[in-house]
């Protein structure tokens, strides 16, 4: 097998839900037939939605699973945050998905 960094990124990408506190985001696994690899893992990007798209770093978590729990605070309860995930492998990173909007859990 050739190996070749990603070409497709991950797919719906979301989350919400789970305990009070908690900003939970999840996505579809990469097929393997879309690895470019023998592995792959992820990149998962966060932020506190803004009116300003500018202001903000991303906070990044490289992991193995699709999914990813973040304990934000019992304050920040149901709050908007930007999310994108990217597929990577040995050979380097895939496109980045779509950005999308999930709420941190409810009080």
């Amino acid at each position: 097998m050739a190996s070749a960094p990603p070409i497709y990124a991950p797919e719906n990408v979301g989350g919400g839900g789970g305990a009070e506190g908690l900003l939970r985001i999840s996505w579809e696994p990469l097929p393997r037939s879309k690895w470019g690899s023998f592995a792959i893992s992820y990149i998962m990007y966060y932020r506190l939605q803004s009116e300003d798209k500018n202001q903000g770093l991303w906070e990044t978590v490289k992991t193995n699973r699709t999914f990813f729990n973040k304990v934000v605070g019992l304050d920040n309860y149901y709050l908007p945050y930007t999310v994108k995930v990217q597929a990577y492998n040995d050979q380097g990173p895939g496109p980045n998905s779509t950005e999308v909007i999930v709420m941190s859990a409810e009080r």
